[in-house]
């Protein structure tokens, strides 16, 4: 583990750290604690169990969705959003960029008008990112499916 807060992603679990030369002081941002100095709170986020509310019969399509870059830096720039045609179903939950920055993905579907958004929020740094390539594989169903849907009930 590093100190300032750079050295681990948020959802790093600290209680897997036994022993470090830093920080020496009261951690920063992402650091972890020494165990003199350690709290008894969990350092890693409960489970979520996403399930969706509406039962979807269709069968989905894996498709990659690139996030792009979040070039505008000035200020704190480290969640970007896009709209996707279709349903997204699930999509991976972590990601990388060639550049080595780590990135928590979510998503919110909507029946109403075949769309959603995807949310991807750097998860190592609170900062911009300027590579031009996020990757990010989801399972969608497209929006002809989706009609298709609708027409039959």
């Amino acid at each position: 583990n590093y100190q300032t807060g750079s050295g681990c992603p948020s959802r790093f679990d600290c209680d897997l750290v036994r022993g470090h030369h830093k920080p020496t002081g009261k951690p920063i941002g992402h650091d972890c604690a020494k165990l003199a100095l350690k709290k008894d709170l969990p350092t890693t986020p409960p489970k979520q169990n996403f399930q969706s509310s509406v039962e979807v019969p269709l069968p989905c399509q894996v498709q990659t969705l690139n996030v792009g870059p979040n070039c505008k830096c000035n200020g704190e720039n480290y969640i970007k959003s896009i709209d996707v045609s279709g349903y997204i179903v699930d999509c991976q939950p972590f990601v990388h960029n060639p550049s080595g920055d780590s990135f928590a993905i979510s998503f919110s579907s909507y029946l109403e008008g075949s769309r959603s958004q995807l949310v991807a929020t750097r998860d190592d740094a609170t900062s911009c990112w300027c590579d031009n390539i996020l990757n990010v594989q989801c399972c969608i169903i497209p929006p002809a499916a989706l009609a298709t849907l609708s027409k039959s009930t």
